[in-house]
């Protein structure tokens, strides 16, 4: 008979993909006193990031944070770096946990110094400060790195000679073409 979900009592064992607070400053670089004051409540009770699976129980205690988390702090800092103001993060951090159970591949936000921006799955650009959810303007990115992993995973060995040879047999010649010299570079 099914009692319903299992409650962790102490000798159960919960194994999660988390992180320590020292881990989360080596791997986003950031100074641990930072990440404590982003993680402290200010005067409103808001956060900026708050560690999902394990918060703080007083001095020196665990924190153990999830794999939103260290994106969310990623996120901060790079914001931070950028100049963006602290009340503005916040909105990119509420974005970032909103968009997170759905498709990330297409969500990126930009700041121009003024104004954050998101980009949406069709390549449309919306402002999230100054004038929240109006369209900007429609981009296309085409991500040429990972275009070229991608192509260079797909590639399948090819025998150069054989289809030299090959094609030589057909066109009744019987020796192999010499191989084509690189381009070089008009200067």
């Amino acid at each position: 008979m099914d009692s319903g979900p299992k409650v962790p009592g102490a000798d159960d064992h919960v194994i999660v993909p988390g992180f320590t607070t020292p881990r989360v400053c080596d791997l986003v670089g950031v100074a641990p006193s930072t990440l404590n004051a982003w993680a402290r409540p200010d005067s409103l009770g808001r956060r900026l990031v708050r560690p999902s699976y394990l918060d703080s129980a007083g001095k020196r205690s665990d924190r153990i944070w999830s794999v939103r988390d260290v994106v969310v702090v990623r996120v901060i800092k790079a914001l931070r770096q950028a100049g963006c103001p602290l009340n503005q993060v916040r909105k990119a951090q509420i974005r970032v946990e909103a968009s997170w159970d759905g498709d990330l591949s297409s969500v990126v936000l930009y700041w121009d110094g003024h104004d954050l921006i998101a980009t949406d799955p069709w390549g449309d650009f919306q402002s999230m400060l100054r004038h929240p959810g109006q369209l900007m303007f429609h981009a296309l990115a085409v991500p040429l790195d990972a275009w070229r992993a991608d192509a260079e995973s797909w590639a399948k060995p090819v025998d150069l000679t054989e289809i030299h040879e090959r094609r030589a047999k057909r066109a009744g010649r019987a020796r192999t073409p010499e191989p084509s010299a690189p381009m070089k570079r008009q200067a």
